[in-house]
């Protein structure tokens, strides 16, 4: 098993489902917590409002987390105004 360099709390990270291990989400580290030897994960999305995360999947242990992100290339910040310029 191979350990995952994950910094800081705020780290955005790749990770396997706990319900579907074939499904990857990315999400942002907001807790960690050590207990028995293994690291624990809080997880939330950055759009708090609109998104499954730690609030109802719990933490998630270290050996779910495939990578961290390194480099965001294109954020959407505002998605209502640019799906009006879509339409």
């Amino acid at each position: 098993q191979r350990q995952m360099c994950i910094r800081d709390r705020n780290d955005i990270v790749v990770f396997r489902s706990l319900e579907n291990r074939n499904m990857l989400l990315v999400k942002r580290v907001i807790r960690i917590a050590r207990r028995d030897g293994v690291n624990w994960y809080y997880m939330m999305g950055d759009n708090r409002n609109n998104s499954v995360d730690s609030r109802f999947f719990g933490e998630i242990p270290e050996s779910s987390i495939v990578g961290r992100i390194s480099r965001v290339l294109f954020s959407v910040k505002d998605k209502k105004r640019i799906l009006k310029r879509i339409e």
